[in-house]
């Protein structure tokens, strides 16, 4: 049983290499997009495909089509042909936000009923956004008209279901299939006649459910992309760029450190004096160190006023408060934890046991503040105390602050800056700097995403990577450093740089994920070929159907026809 497969608006090819890789005897006969480059890249991986660099509302294409077409059934009379649209989705994905829609492209369904008249094919199968159901008339200001959401879709549906076509859908998710991305996306099946429909079942699963039942069939759990990163490349540092990292994106770093550093706690307890490196920072969520008698806790509060207009500044609570807008844009913002000044111990969440008090108190305001001059070799630097160096035309001073140094043995124990330093031994050890390993974590620009983890499948990757690229965080732990805070740091980057003082971070490294990275997330084999600069390459990539979920897709359909086709050789 040949099946041959026209691929309507094809791209670089995601859903031709998932019918190629599929176990089937499946092939992708014509390929139709507008895009030449993707067109070429096409072709270089599905060359016995024929191509055409051509609108899909052309007519001509439907004429050149059914020639194949007819060609085909001649050479093989019981062949099923299939076309498959991944249509335009851009003007109804959620990505849009609340930008005006254009009208045009949301009619390109419009126009497969052309190629149902023309060719007769006995699937047509389509690939979307979720909110392609949503499909609906647009205002005069071009955007959805809440009352009509899916008035359109339905009567499309029912358009096809008049020729003749039965229909079925389902949400498929590319992890719960073995995808290195966990991509959400419609899929439509139109079966002619009595033709069966189909669909894979899963294999992986987010947190694959335990059972005792023998005849259960266990999932796995999902792949986690860093299986596919070469973490081995950690970009640039976050800090002392050319162009300074926008504060949009620093809030993305900050919560994704809150989010996969300190496993979601932005309150901590904060042990100064603990042997062991995982003693350092633990949750609230667990019980507090050994109370001793020279007290080494101190409860942490520090509340303040955030805002959510000009540059988003914090405010204290202790001053007036900025002027209120007419629409609410402020927020309280309270971050709690404990400092504990006991055993190189890290910062403690309040909502657990306090850890040993000591009768001694431990605690201390460690606060140190000083010009650095940038000029003369760079790196000089001046008290607050005394007269400024002379000012150049160009200023090159910046007022640091530093909040400790870590002096020296090993495991260090950090002191404040206004105390003797530890014994100098034959071997100086300040500011020795103790690499420890590093963590990593996805920045993912879209919406207000926190970022996703590397143990986890990648987030959608979308076309617009030159806009709102995926990233990688590298973040390098260690001991033995100072975080200078800077007169002209933002808000965000003070929180990060506090935050690195109590997890032990030494640099935050940020680098765009590279097309190789991002042709495997998508399910593309080793050595699948693109033209173009790298913009048009990673549009390609987050325009093209993963090829896995295209794969198991035409698996299970080639199944279901073979047995179809058994029943009526039985019958």
């Amino acid at each position: 049983m040949k099946e041959f497969v026209i691929d309507l608006f094809c791209g670089a090819g995601g859903t031709s290499t998932g019918i190629h890789l599929a176990n089937c005897d499946t092939q992708v006969t014509a390929c139709v997009n507008h895009d030449s480059k993707a067109i070429e890249s096409h072709r270089l991986n599905h060359p016995k495909a024929k191509h055409f660099i051509e609108d899909i509302r052309n007519p001509e294409v439907v004429f050149f089509l059914k020639l194949r077409v007819d060609a085909l059934r001649k050479l093989y009379p019981h062949c099923i042909i299939t076309i498959w649209a991944s249509l335009e989705c851009t003007n109804f994905s959620k990505a849009k936000g609340g930008l005006p829609r254009d009208a045009d492209s949301r009619t390109l369904a419009d126009h497969l009923f052309m190629y149902l008249d023309g060719l007769h094919p006995d699937y047509l199968m389509i690939e979307n956004v979720i909110e392609f159901m949503a499909w609906g008339p647009l205002c005069e200001k071009g955007k959805p008209v809440s009352m009509k959401k899916g008035t359109d879709y339905l009567k499309w549906i029912d358009k096809i279901k008049s020729r003749g076509y039965r229909f079925d859908w389902k949400e498929l998710n590319a992890a719960d299939f073995g995808a290195y991305t966990s991509r959400k996306r419609y899929f439509a099946q139109f079966a002619k006649g009595n033709f069966p429909i189909s669909w894979p079942e899963k294999t992986h699963a987010k947190k694959p459910a335990k059972t005792n039942d023998l005849f259960y069939k266990p999932l796995k759990k999902w792949k986690p992309v860093k299986e596919v990163l070469k973490l081995e490349l950690e970009g640039q540092s976050i800090f002392n760029r050319k162009k300074p990292l926008v504060e949009n994106t620093l809030k993305r770093i900050y919560a994704g450190l809150v989010k996969f550093v300190a496993n979601g706690d932005d309150s901590f307890l904060k042990k100064y004096y603990s042997g062991r490196p995982e003693g350092k920072v633990i949750s609230v969520d667990g019980p507090a160190g050994t109370i001793k008698t020279a007290d080494g806790h101190a409860y942490v509060k520090c509340d303040f006023l955030q805002s959510y207009y000009g540059n988003g500044n914090a405010h204290s609570t202790d001053e007036p408060c900025p002027t209120v807008s007419t629409k609410d844009r402020f927020g309280k913002v309270t971050p709690e934890f404990l400092i504990d000044y006991q055993y190189n111990s890290g910062a403690k969440s309040i909502k657990e046991p306090s850890p040993t008090l000591l009768t001694k108190d431990k605690f201390a305001k460690v606060k140190a503040t000083f010009i650095t001059n940038y000029y003369n070799g760079g790196g000089q630097l001046n008290s607050v105390e005394q007269p400024s160096s002379a000012v150049t035309g160009i200023p090159k001073q910046r007022i640091t602050e530093c909040f400790f140094v870590d002096q020296q043995y090993g495991n260090s124990k950090p002191k404040s800056i206004y105390t003797p330093s530890g014994a100098i031994t034959q071997n100086p050890k300040e500011a020795l700097v103790k690499v420890e390993g590093n963590q990593h974590y996805i920045l993912n620009p879209q919406f207000k995403n926190t970022g996703n983890s590397v143990e986890k499948p990648c987030p959608t990757i979308i076309a617009r990577q030159d806009k709102k690229p995926l990233s990688l965080i590298s973040c390098e732990k260690g001991s033995g450093f100072m975080i200078p805070i800077y007169s002209d740091d933002t808000p965000t980057m003070v929180n990060i740089k506090i935050f690195m003082a109590h997890f032990g971070i030494v640099d935050i490294k940020m680098r765009m994920l590279i097309v190789d990275e991002l042709l495997r997330i998508q399910g593309f084999p080793k050595g699948y070929q693109l033209v173009g600069n790298q913009t048009d390459q990673k549009k390609f990539i987050g325009n093209s159907v993963e090829v896995t979920v295209a794969k198991k897709l035409f698996e299970a359909h080639h199944e279901s026809l073979i047995e179809h086709f058994e029943k009526l050789k039985a019958a």
